[in-house]
């Protein structure tokens, strides 16, 4: 089962570095990004986001140079 550990807020996303809550809302209405999950049908629900996913769509979309895998593996995340 997963906790809220597992997943990712708007915050988190800005913090990888992913864009800001509108670039992420594009992105997702566009279709080139994960869309998020929501547990409730209310309109201001929050929206969260794997973090499985998302380390996915990194290793698959971001450019793997030396800074970014520096970076990413210091977040913990391993590109």
């Amino acid at each position: 089962m997963l906790t809220m550990a597992d997943y990712y807020t708007y915050q988190d996303l800005e913090d990888l570095g992913l864009g800001s809550r509108m670039t992420i809302t594009r992105k997702v209405k566009s279709g080139n990004f994960p869309p998020p999950r929501t547990f409730s049908k209310s309109h201001n629900a929050m929206k969260l986001w794997e973090k499985e996913l998302i380390h996915n769509y990194i290793k698959d979309f971001t450019p793997n140079d030396k800074w970014r895998r520096k970076y990413m593996q210091s977040r913990g995340i391993y590109v």
